[in-house]
């Protein structure tokens, strides 16, 4: 059962509702209750760390939300106002509640919830950097904001997401890229190990220009590694535009040989000889797995 709740509500509290709930100055709110609650009435969680939202895609959950209705509550608590009106601050459900005001609705769907400050910002949080579409470097502002806002520790925080803290350091370390950076590799759809090939080199412009260099030979994330590597050794190096060049021939040796391997496997599977190849790029190598039946009729395992 749903229950409608309108604008200036007094003395808002939890619990069970008891007998006097029918006095104007006072409404009790069940806990765990769906409430028709008005959309004009629900603040942003100051703690939402997404800025930017696809709105091709809210346009597509407002269309779902407008055919099927809205499946999945919102989730809000109250917040002290003083001019004793009832407000509402989101804590989860920020995407249904911007494609409920798409289509105009004035009252949303809502689970009204107990939680303080310091739990609606660390659930506010938590929540999102749970989302898949969350970029690299987003995801890294939230981590950021949850040490630096809850004073939490990266072994602490690493437990929480069920990681581990050198991955929690990993993903910090990406908010040293510049602005300028961060749009290259999210333009050019780089991985979050291009990202931290990058970080290998100390200066700025280098770093930049290394970047630019990547996506304009289209390198893969050996090949970026590799790359920076001999950068960052360039660095200290009094002939660095001999090492420069000597690191552009090594990447495209590579390729001409990995390209000779599967021109080879190539030539057994045009001979008969159902071969297979699989290339696994590592942290510091590329491991080529060739499997080669000991007979015709017999298959190559996977």
């Amino acid at each position: 059962m749903q229950k409608h709740v309108s604008r200036g509500l007094f003395n808002l509290s939890f619990g069970r509702s008891p007998s006097h709930t029918s006095l104007p100055d006072q409404i009790v709110y069940e806990k765990n209750r769906i409430y028709e609650i008005e959309v004009a009435q629900i603040i942003p969680n100051p703690m939402q760390p997404r800025k930017e939202f696809d709105s091709v895609a809210l346009a597509a959950l407002a269309d779902s939300i407008r055919k099927h209705g809205l499946l999945q509550p919102i989730s809000v608590r109250l917040i002290a106002n003083p001019s004793k009106e009832a407000y509402f601050e989101l804590i989860a459900g920020e995407r249904r509640l911007r494609a409920v005001k798409m289509l105009g609705s004035p009252t949303i769907k809502a689970q009204i919830v107990d939680m303080t400050d310091t739990e609606s910002g660390e659930m506010a949080l938590i929540e999102n950097i749970m989302r898949e579409d969350l970029t690299m470097f987003e995801y890294a502002a939230v981590l950021k904001k949850l040490i630096e806002k809850y004073s939490i520790s990266q072994e602490n925080l690493a437990e929480k997401l069920s990681t581990s803290q050198s991955n929690i350091a990993n993903k910090l370390r990406l908010l040293k890229l510049s602005p300028e950076d961060r749009e290259i590799i999210l333009e050019n759809r780089l991985s979050e190990r291009h990202a931290r090939a990058i970080l290998r080199i100390e200066n700025s412009e280098k770093r930049t220009n290394a970047l630019k260099e990547i996506v304009k030979q289209s390198m893969n994330v050996h090949e970026s590694e590799i790359f920076c590597e001999r950068i960052r050794l360039e660095e200290n190096s009094t002939n660095g535009k001999e090492i420069g060049r000597k690191t552009k021939g090594y990447i495209k040796d590579i390729r001409i040989f990995c390209n000779t391997i599967d021109k080879a496997v190539e030539s057994m599977k045009n001979a008969g000889i159902v071969a297979t190849s699989v290339r696994r790029d590592g942290d510091d190598s590329i491991e080529i797995v060739i499997t080669i039946p000991k007979s015709s009729s017999q298959k190559p395992s996977a």
